[in-house]
């Protein structure tokens, strides 16, 4: 009785560290989606800016 108390306690352990991996996970992909269109609205004031759209 004591050792299925014990697996059933690791078992919560781990789904609460899966739980934990996934959200960061989606963090992580929201910070590379910015970033990713950051870069890119850079690039292309940089090409517009090169080609004498301002000018």
């Amino acid at each position: 009785m004591e050792s299925y108390k014990y697996i059933n306690q690791q078992n919560l352990t781990i789904m609460k560290t899966s739980d934990d991996l996934g959200s960061s996970q989606k963090k992580r992909s929201s910070y590379f989606f910015i970033a990713f269109f950051v870069i890119a609205v850079l690039s292309m004031a940089i090409v517009a800016w090169k080609l004498g759209v301002f000018e």
